[in-house]
C-alpha cells in the first residue's frame, strides 16, 4: 500500500518500519545470520551422533562447523541440541546444507525456542558482566 492521503496511513510509519523489518537479509535470506559460537550435538534418526559448533546462526536454523560421515544426505532428520552456558535446548531439525566444513541445518519447529533460548543466553552473559563489575 502506498503512502499517499487516501491510503490511510500518510504521515504515518507502518508495522514493518516501526519494527525495523524494511531491509530483506543479505542473500535474500529469511532471517539475518549472526556469528554465534556453542556446542551442538546432532543426533540423527538412525542413531548416527555428529559434535561441532554453530558457525552461523539465524531464527530457522544454524551451521554446524563439524566433520562427517558420507552417508549424510540433504533432507535428514534428527535433533539438534546446542549448549548455551549450562542450559542445553533441543530442536527438531533437517539437513538443508552439506559443505566441506560442515552441515547446515534447518529447524522444522521450534523457531521460538531457538530465538527464546539465544536471548535468555545473551541475557544471562549480560547479567554476569555486570555482577563482575
Amino acid at each position: 500500500m502506498r503512502d499517499t492521503p487516501d491510503s490511510g496511513s500518510y504521515g504515518r510509519s507502518t508495522t514493518r518500519e516501526r519494527i525495523g523489518r524494511t531491509k530483506k537479509p543479505a542473500n535474500n535470506r529469511r532471517h539475518e545470520r549472526y556469528g554465534m559460537r556453542f556446542p551442538v550435538t546432532l543426533l540423527f534418526d538412525d542413531g548416527e551422533e555428529v559434535k561441532g559448533f554453530s558457525e552461523d546462526v539465524s531464527l530457522s536454523g544454524f551451521f554446524v562447523s563439524t566433520s562427517y560421515s558420507t552417508s549424510m544426505v540433504l533432507d535428514r532428520l534428527g535433533k539438534g541440541t546446542i549448549q548455551l552456558g549450562q542450559d542445553s535446548y533441543t530442536f527438531h531439525c533437517r539437513v538443508s546444507r552439506l559443505m566441506p566444513n560442515g552441515i547446515g541445518v534447518t529447524l522444522n519447529q521450534d523457531y521460538a525456542m531457538l530465538g527464546l533460548a539465544i536471548t535468555n543466553h545473551v541475557f544471562q552473559e549480560l547479567a554476569t558482566v555486570k555482577l563482575a563489575k
